[in-house]
Formats: structure tokens, sequence, C-alpha cells
């Protein structure tokens, strides 16, 4: 006897059978009563995320969700493995792990008998046990028309979860699962599908998206959905509408189940993909083909995840994706600044932002956002790449007008920009590492500084720099306040308050401003124990000085001097073995900032002038419980200090009162964010100034010199000289950075290097001669300092 269709039984195919999303719009709209909800509800039905959550305590969330629908397949095992994977995707989408799950069963008892009942709940049971959640139970009742699913109840980190709204412009769209369940099933249905087609349908379709969601999370996203009924773009416009962005997709790049597209094109095409595509505004771009329309809408059914996930993280989760079982991930587009006219439909007519083709769709609709200006790439150097999170504005060259000298009668007055021609990348009394312009979308306006988007809920402001800062040191965690010497006195006052600090007497150290290291361990509350000598400490040193009273052993980088002749230090990862030996914490103070000595983000490692200069990441390899650095030096960032180490270590600090007084501010945090990421992506080369700086050909410089020289009127009496530079901010002392100025030779230097500063320019007075270097001028001000020479040229004579 033939086993009967399961498919001819229902009117739909699986998710397909959804209610529109207007239509379920309509009926909560027309509610009399408001949602009940409460204090721990994280997410719930307003924001249309993939579940629901529920705090239990600081660590831990319920997630729960329920989802059932008709047969999608005739198979009744297949049926089953495929409604419990579609229903564990909701608490994979959250980026939870499910725990345990309740069947839902209706079934028509007179019409299919109860063993084929049986198979679906094997074929559910298979997959529950695969993703190692516990079924406790279920509920059933007589219906004509079949249907199953499951409730399923799990836990996530509210610190971690992924929402629908956790989507920031610049993110990268990456799916991990191809289209076309929704086509696929309904030619299965009808008779008319290809070979092949359904099998690989069903095996996308019983495939757990757990994988995908621990990658994602184990990548930093924050923000994904899977791609169910709604289809592609509904579940997508759902993002966009929470996460208050538009997006971009490149149809093209939409992976499909074979057989799919064909299907498509020639109309086999269900109900709930048209309800989809008419309840969906979108503007298409002209090459879009009709079949990838349909696709994009088409009504999934247990689908993949769709992650919106950093440019910069976006490689990673691709790379270890790529052998999934379901195929490839593939990135399909990006999340976009919102259109000033989004609502208002209308055709994509040119390219959209970064040069994309035509062949993409646009949520929401309206006109191209228009390409942001970038700087040209450095010779030999590519300019593609991913999209910056904060792109650079262009920069502005609106002369400044001449006024009085500035001296200390100008007592109240703002900040003026100058151009740096001395030679010194990092000069402390001009603000430190350079700074491109910031985007004036980030930071200076309101923004999710110390709210989750997500839950409304208060977040931690501190939360993305942290976290860039700990993946590019290798720690554990990582703390950010204002500036350098605060870190270190939160660090001493956390691990060592109102106990010893035993420190090497040839590291107390006075930096700018007359601050010495005793006076910063003392803030900290904590009591100087000096070992050992000026030039020479051993680790007998600092065994013989750890007693009771002592609270943690400290390194300290020298940072603007150096001992050379008959010197002894203790290397890091022995102070290491002395400190836990002992019981004690190891706090490593490094000053300049200095990421990693093999600088990664460089093409061909760290530059001869850098060799030697110790690293955050291999002092924490070494052993130290506690690094501190700044970062408005050799990182290249605003001013900040930064600690990086173990959970343990890093949490005291975070919870100690100080920690409140000496955080950084918003703006601060967003270009410290913006440095950071370069790193993250090993664009630092490109994108910070002070590498960008340091690191151009002293041939270039040289090429760069002559064009300004030629420029000039003879009245200057300019030439090109050799003028070695420095990293400056006390870093690398005695270390010069080959280089080419622009001498002057008219005219008494010092009055020609003030007329010079009148204008806003800063030169150093060399042999009698003015120079301008070039090393830490950037290319695009030559014209403006070659303006400004020639000014004060001419108004001296």
């Amino acid at each position: 006897m033939a086993r009967p269709r399961l498919t001819g039984f229902s009117h739909g195919a699986g998710c397909g059978c959804k209610l529109s999303a207007a239509e379920l719009a309509a009926a909560l709209g027309a509610m009399t009563r408001p949602l009940p909800t409460g204090p721990s509800v994280l997410v719930g039905p307003e924001g249309a995320d993939d579940a629901g959550v529920f705090r239990l305590d600081e660590r831990r969330a319920l997630v729960q969700t329920l989802d059932f629908f008709t047969p999608v397949v005739d198979d009744p095992g297949d049926w089953g493995a495929i409604a419990a994977a579609n229903a564990l995707s909701d608490v994979y989408a959250m980026g939870g792990t499910p725990v345990t799950a309740l069947n839902i069963v209706a079934w028509p008892r007179e019409g299919l008998d109860l063993t084929l009942l049986a198979e679906v709940l094997d074929g559910a049971a298979g997959v529950l046990d695969e993703a190692g959640c516990a079924l406790v139970g279920g509920h059933s009742i007589d219906d004509p028309e079949p249907k199953f699913g499951l409730s399923v109840t799990g836990l996530v980190d509210p610190d971690a979860m992924l929402t629908n709204a956790g989507g920031r412009p610049g993110d990268v769209l990456v799916l991990t699962k191809p289209l076309g369940t929704g086509v696929v099933t309904t030619a299965a249905k009808q008779g008319s599908c290809p070979d092949g087609a359904l099998d690989a349908a069903v095996r996308s379709m019983t495939l757990l998206n757990a994988d995908a969601s621990r990658l994602a999370t184990a990548h930093g996203a924050r923000c994904a959905t899977d791609v169910t009924g709604f289809g592609l773009l509904g579940h997508l416009a759902e993002v966009v509408s929470a996460s208050g962005v538009g997006a971009v997709v490149e149809a093209a790049r939409l992976p499909l189940l074979p057989g799919a597209s064909a299907l498509a094109e020639q109309g086999t095409v269900p109900g709930g993909t048209r309800r989809n595509r008419e309840g969906t505004a979108v503007s298409w771009g002209d090459g879009v083909d009709e079949a990838r329309r349909w696709l994009a809408c088409d009504a999934q059914t247990s689908g993949g995840l769709l992650v919106a996930i950093a440019p910069s993280r976006a490689p990673g989760l691709l790379d270890a994706l790529r052998d999934g079982p379901a195929g490839p991930a593939v990135a399909i587009g990006s999340l976009v600044e919102r259109p000033p006219a989004a609502g208002r439909a209308r055709p994509v007519t040119g390219p959209d932002p970064g040069g994309r083709s035509r062949r993409s769709a646009r949520w929401p609709p309206g006109p191209p956002t228009p390409p942001r200006p970038r700087r040209p790439a450095p010779p030999g150097r590519s300019s593609t790449g991913p999209e910056r999170p904060w792109p650079r504005a262009a920069r502005r060259r609106t002369p400044r007008a001449r006024g009085p000298p500035r001296g200390g009668a100008g007592r109240g007055r703002p900040t003026a920009p100058v151009l740096n021609a001395t030679g010194v990348l990092l000069h402390t009394n001009l603000g430190r590492a350079p700074l491109d312009p910031p985007d004036e979308a980030h930071g200076w306006g309101p923004s999710d500084l110390e709210i989750d988007l997500a839950t409304g809920r208060r977040g931690a402001r501190q939360r993305g720099v942290e976290e860039a800062a700990a993946a590019l040191t290798g720690a554990d965690d990582a703390l950010v306040v204002n500036n350098g010497a605060a870190a270190l006195t939160l660090a001493v006052a956390a691990l060592a308050g109102n106990r010893e600090v035993v420190v090497s007497r040839g590291q107390l150290v006075e930096i700018g401003g007359s601050f010495r290291v005793p006076d910063v361990v003392a803030a900290g509350g904590a009591v100087l124990r000096e070992v050992g000598t000026t030039n020479r400490t051993h680790e007998s040193d600092y065994r013989d000085a750890v007693g009771a009273g002592t609270g943690a052993l400290l390194e300290v980088h020298p940072s603007n001097f150096v001992v050379e002749g008959f010197v002894a230090r203790v290397p890091t990862a022995t102070l290491a073995a002395v400190a836990h030996d002992a019981g004690l914490p190891l706090v490593v103070d490094l000053g300049s900032g200095l990421l990693d000595e093999r600088c990664p983000w460089l093409a061909g490692g760290a530059p001869a002038w850098l060799r030697g200069e110790p690293g955050a990441r291999q002092a924490l390899a070494a052993g130290a419980d506690l690094v501190t650095f700044s970062g408005d030096k050799l990182l290249g960032g605003p001013q900040a200090g930064i600690l990086c180490g173990g959970a343990d270590a890093v949490a005291r600090a975070r919870h100690h009162p100080l920690a409140r007084a000496l955080r950084f501010d918003r703006v601060r945090g967003v270009l410290l964010h913006r440095a950071l990421d370069a790193y993250l992506r090993g664009a630092a080369a490109e994108d910070v100034p002070f590498w960008r700086l340091a690191l151009a050909p002293a041939d270039s410089l040289r090429a760069r010199a002559e064009a300004v020289v030629a420029a000039l009127p003879s009245a200057a009496d300019a030439s090109v000289v050799a003028a070695p530079g420095a990293v400056g901010a006390g870093s690398l002392p005695g270390r010069g950075l080959p280089g080419w100025a622009v001498a002057l030779g008219a005219g008494p230097p010092d009055d020609v290097g003030a007329a010079l500063r009148r204008s806003g320019v800063l030169t150093v007075i060399t042999g009698g001669r003015v120079l301008a270097h070039l090393r830490s001028v950037d290319p695009t001000d030559d014209d403006r300092l070659t303006r400004l020479l020639a000014r004060a040229v001419i108004d001296r004579s």
C-alpha cells in the first residue's frame, strides 16, 4: 500500500504558511491591552526578534521560542527533523544554547496512521539529540491538517546575545545557508522538482545553525537573525528597522540551492513568497533578474543565519565557515547609513556606496548614499578593502585668519590647528599622536555610549574598545581610562593598595610635567619598595624584598632615557616567576604602547628603528598579570590609558572606586576604537596617521621637500637638507628616523620661526637655519605648508 503524501494534507508548505508581517502587525495593533512584560524581559515581541529573552542573573538569561508548521516534505522523518532544526534555529539566532524542548502536534486522527506520527517524532528526536537538547514533554490535538513543531528554551549570556538591533552601518552581511527551500519544496509538492534538488534542500533544512551561531558570537558579532518564512529581505527588514540602518544586498552573490533559480524563473513560487515580495519595500538594481528577486523574498523553512558583523571581523568568520556542511558562507552585502528618503520606493539607478554593482537591492528604498571621500593609498599599496566602521571625513582646508601672537595673553582661547614641521611625530606639546579628522556621525552627537540598543538597558561604555584591546594583546580582558598615568595609578590601587610595591631603582623615571613613578605609586595608595641600583638589578633583589607586606611587583619601561654600559635588568618572565612564586601579581607599565613586538600590521614586520621595543602581547605572554600603556604614543590613538591582562586582575581594576573617576569620554572612545580597529584589520600602516608618517620612505620625503623649495620665492633662500626625525613622546630615545627638511636662510632664524608660529607652523632651528621637517607633515598638507612658509618670508621682507 502506497504511503500517503503528507504535503497533500496541507494548504501550504512549512514556514510559507506564516501570516505575513503586515497581517501580524495589524492583529497586534488591534489589541486593546498592552503586552505584559517586566524589567527582566531583555527581548520581547516589540523588536520582531527570533526569540524572547528573560534575564535570570548577570550572566544567564532564558531564550524562549515556539515554532510549528504543516508538512514541508512527504517523508515524515525528514519533516520532523526539519521542524526541530527550524525551532532550534531561533535560539541559535539569539546566540544561545538550546536546553529543553516540548513537542507540539496537530494530527488528523482519522486521516493519517499514527505510525507516521512516530516517524515524525523520531526525526525530531534525532536532531534534538544532535543539539544536546532534552525533550521534556509536549502537547497534541486532533486536527484535519497535520502540524508539528517545538517550543524550545535555551540559555544565553546577556552580554553576548545576538539581536536584530545590534547592526551598525558598515557591518558586513553574512548568509550561512543557500536560499530556495520555498520554491524547491513547492515544486516537489507539484511533482515538478528536478532530480537531486529536493535532497539538497532537505540536507540544508535539517542542518543545525549551531556552528554558525557559535562562530558568529566568537568572532564578535552582535546582530543576527535566522532566515525563515518572511524570506531573506523580510528578515533583513526587521534588522534594518530595529538597528536604525539601511542595507545593500548584492543579488548576484546570493547563494542558491540547486535548481532553485530555474524553478523561480518558470514561476514555481509559493504563496508565502508572493506575499513577502508584495509586503517588502525595496529598491531593485537594474541588473537584478526576476528569479533572484523571487528568491530574495522566498519563504524559507529552517534557513541559515543572516549575521551582521564588523568589517574587521568578517574575514575571520567567513574563513571559519568556509568548510561548513551547508557550503561556504557568503558575504552578500552590508548595512549602511539609513538613506534620508527611507520609505519612498524608487529604483537604484547608479552605483551604490563603495562602487558596488547595480545588481543589488537596497533597504530601506531611497537615493543612493554618495561615496565617502577616501585618502589615496600610499604608493605600492592598494586602496581596496572593507569599508571602515568610522570612515574618515574629508580633511578641511579652510585657511585660518591671522591674528595676534599666541602667547600668554591668549588665555581662554580655544586650541588652534597647527602644522607640525618639527620632525617629531609624537610631539607632547602638540597633542602627541596625530589623528585624522573624525567622522561627525560618531562621537559628537548622541550615541549608544552607555546603552544596549537591543535591550534598552544601560550598557558598558568601554565594551567595544576593551574587546579590541584584549584581542590585539592576547589578554583575557582590558580596561580603558583617561591616560597612561591613570592606568598605572589604578593598577597599583587595585592590586596593591595600602601595601608595598617592589620596583627597581633603575625604573623610577620622571615623565612629562615632572610627574614621577614614585608619585604615581603613592597616588595609588601603595608604599614604594626600591630594590637594586640605578644600573643593575638582579632576581635576588626582588626575592629578598618580598615579604608579608608586599602587594605587587612592578616593572616600568624607562621610555624616555637609556642606561648603557655596565647594566643588568631582570627579564619579565623571570620577574613573573618571582611574583607568582610568592602569590603576588606582576604589573608591567610599558608606557609607549607598542601592541606587539612583531608589528604584524606591517608588511615587513617591525622596522629597524623599533626593534627591541617591548610589546604588550609579549609582556602578557611572559606572565605579566596586568600591562598598562598609553593610547596616544606608538599605538597612534587619542590620549588614553589601557590596562590589559588576566580576567581577575582587570576585574579588580574595573570595580575599584578610582575606575569611575578615571574613565575616558565618549569622543576619545570613538577615536580609540577607530585606531584599534585599524590594527584588527591589518590596516594600521595606512589608517593610523602615526604609522603613515613614520613609514614614509626617505626618498619620498626628499622629493616632497624639493617640490616645496621649488615653489617658494627666491627671498626664502630655501634649500633641501637631510634632517633626521624622532618618534617623540618619550618613546625610543636616541633613535632617529631618516628624513629631509626645507631649510630657510632668509632673516634671523628666531624672527622667522616666530613668524611661522604666528601662522600656525611649528619648525626647529638647527645650525642657524629654520628647518621645516617633512617627516612630521602629512603629504596632503604640503601645499598649505608651502603657502605659509612663503607668507612668513614675504611678510618679513
